[in-house]
């Protein structure tokens, strides 16, 4: 990394995650936004942090004797 006079960074060509405070993120694949939300994809969280009931599977209901 390349600094100015005042210690701010100049150059970001050799920056690396532990630099910018991301040491601890993976390089893993990540869910596609295409994935969020829809059928066979993942559940998202609503406003009120809870996966909303149009995104859940419909259980089977045994009848009741």
């Amino acid at each position: 990394m390349a600094y100015n006079a005042q210690g701010q960074i100049t150059s970001t060509a050799d920056l690396a995650k532990n630099d910018i405070g991301l040491g601890n993120v993976t390089n893993d694949a990540q869910v596609k936004r295409s994935e969020m939300g829809v059928a066979n994809g993942v559940a998202t969280l609503g406003p009120n942090s809870i996966v909303s009931l149009n995104q859940l599977q419909k259980a089977p209901v045994a009848p009741v004797y």
